[in-house]
C-alpha cells in the first residue's frame, strides 16, 4: 500500500541512487568525514531490508564520525552537521521500524524531530510527524498516529503547498480510516491525494493511490471498480518502469481474481459481463497468470521477502485447483525461503498450507508435523498480532473521541477566520 513506508533519509541529491558498490568506494577512499557520513547512511539505507545489522553498524559509525572533534568537512559548514546527525537517527527509526523494534524507533524519530525543531525546519518537521504517525499506525494507536499525520498534514497546508509530501500524508490518513473499516472517510483522503498527485503530475504518487482505492472497493466487493483501478495502476508502473510496484500489482489483481472465484457467483462482477460465473476455472487462472508474473518479477530483483509471498499465493490457487502435488512444491519452496530469511509470518502461513494439504491427501501424520511448525512459529508473532487486535479495541473509542475535538477545533478556526 502505498504511502506508508519512512522518509527517505538521503538529502544531499544523488545518494538515494547511487549503486552499493560505489557507496563502498566512497567509505573506503573519502578524505573528508562528512562525505563519508553520507554514504554510510545511504549505504544503510540501502541494506536495512536485506542486512539490517549491518545497516546499523553502519549509522553508529557515522554518528561517531559526528562527534568527532575535529572533523574534516568538505563542501559542508558546520551548520550544517545537524541535518546529517537527523539524516542518520532517521535511517536508524527505519530500521527499527521494520524489524518491528517500534520504541526504538520512535526514540530515534523524536531525536530527528527535536533537532528539526531547534532549526526551524518545518518541511523536515512534518516529514517527523509523518514517521512517528507511521510508528503509531503498527502499534495500533490509532489515535496518536492520526495526531502526528495532521500536524504533518496543518505545516503542509500552512506552507501553502501542494506537494508530494502533503499527498503522502493524506494517504497515510486514508490508511489508518482503512484500518478502521471506515471506507468513506478512507477514500475522501485517498481521493484527496490522487488530486495533488494529478496536479502534480505524479505519476507514482497516482498509481499508488490507484491502488489503494482499489483496496477500498475490493473490501466493499464493488470488484469492477478495484481491477480498473488496479489496472490503472499497473500501467502507470508499467510505463514507469517499476518493476517492484508491477509485482505488487500483479498481486493484488491476483488476489482479486482468487477472491471472486472464492465468493461464487458475484452480483457485481456478474453485472459487468457475467462470464466470472460462467468460467469460474478462468478466474483461477487469470489469478495464476498475474501471480507467477509477480514471481518471475521478485526473483528478477532478487527480492526473497515477496518471492515467499508470490510462492505461497501460487500454492494457495493451486489447492483452489486441487492440485496437491504442486501444491506441495511450491509451499515448500515458500516454506524454506522464509526460514532462510527469518520470514515467521510468512514460513508460518507456508506451513499451514503444508499441513491443509497433507490433510487434503489424507496424509495425517505429515499434515500434523507441518501443523506443529505452524502452531511454533504461529507463537512467535502471536503476541505483536494480538497486541494489535487489543490495540485495536482500546483505541477505538479514543479515536472517535480524537476525530470529534479535532472536528471541533477545525470548526472553530475556521470561525476565527
Amino acid at each position: 500500500m502505498g504511502g506508508s513506508s519512512p522518509e527517505y533519509s538521503g538529502s544531499w541529491g544523488a545518494g538515494g541512487n547511487t549503486k552499493i558498490d560505489s557507496l563502498k568506494t566512497v567509505i573506503q577512499t573519502a578524505s573528508h568525514d562528512t562525505t563519508k557520513v553520507k554514504a554510510l547512511s545511504d549505504l544503510a539505507w540501502k541494506l536495512m531490508y536485506s542486512k539490517p545489522d549491518t545497516a546499523t553498524i553502519l549509522c553508529e559509525k557515522a554518528l561517531e564520525l559526528l562527534e568527532t572533534d575535529n572533523l574534516k568537512v568538505e563542501g559542508d559548514s558546520p551548520s550544517d552537521h545537524p541535518f546529517l546527525r537527523t539524516a542518520v537517527f532517521n535511517t536508524l527509526g527505519a530500521i527499527n521500524y521494520i524489524q518491528s523494534n517500534y520504541p526504538q524507533a520512535l526514540e530515534y524519530y523524536f531525536k530527528a524531530l527535536k533537532i528539526r525543531k531547534e532549526l526551524g525546519d518545518k518541511k523536515g518537521m512534518a516529514a517527523s510527524y509523518n514517521n512517528i504517525g507511521l510508528i503509531y499506525w503498527n502499534q495500533s494507536s490509532y489515535p496518536q498516529a492520526l495526531e502526528y499525520y495532521f500536524k504533518a498534514v496543518k505545516i503542509e497546508v500552512e506552507l501553502g503547498e501542494k506537494s508530494t509530501a502533503l499527498a503522502a500524508f493524506y494517504n497515510n490518513i486514508g490508511i489508518i480510516y482503512w484500518y478502521q473499516s471506515n471506507y468513506p472517510q478512507a477514500l475522501e483522503y485517498y481521493f484527496k491525494s490522487l488530486k495533488i498527485e494529478e496536479q502534480l503530475g505524479d505519476k507514482k504518487g497516482m498509481a499508488n493511490s490507484y491502488c489503494n482505492i482499489g483496496i477500498i472497493y475490493g473490501s466493499q466487493s464493488s470488484y469492477p471498480q478495484a481491477l480498473r483501478c488496479f489496472f490503472k495502476a499497473l500501467k502507470i508502473f508499467e510505463q514507469l518502469g517499476d518493476k517492484k510496484d508491477m509485482a505488487n500489482s500483479y498481486n493484488n489483481i491476483s488476489s482479486l481474481y482468487t477472491s471472486l472465484f472464492e465468493q461464487g457467483d458475484s452480483p457485481e462482477y456478474s453485472g459487468a459481463g457475467g462470464w466470472a460465473a460462467e468460467n469460474p476455472a478462468l478466474l483461477l487462472d487469470t489469478a495464476l497468470y498475474y501471480q507467477q508474473q509477480a514471481l518471475l518479477i521478485n526473483k528478477e530483483l532478487s527480492d526473497e521477502y515477496n518471492m515467499t509471498f508470490s510462492l505461497s499465493g501460487i500454492g494457495s490457487i493451486y489447492f483452489l485447483k486441487k492440485d496437491y502435488p504442486t501444491v506441495i512444491q511450491y509451499y515448500q519452496q515458500a516454506a524454506l525461503l522464509a526460514d532462510s530469511i527469518g520470514a515467521l509470518q510468512q514460513s508460518s502461513e507456508a506451513h499451514s498450507g503444508l499441513a491443509a494439504c497433507y490433510e487434503q491427501l489424507s496424509s495425517y501424520k505429515l499434515s500434523l508435523e507441518h501443523y506443529k511448525q505452524f502452531a511454533t512459529l504461529k507463537d512467535s508473532v502471536f503476541n505483536e498480532e494480538k497486541s494489535k487486535e487489543i490495540g485495536k479495541l482500546e483505541a477505538r473509542h479514543e479515536m472517535e473521541m480524537a476525530e470529534i475535538k479535532r472536528k471541533q477545533e477545525e470548526e472553530e478556526q475556521a470561525r476565527i477566520l
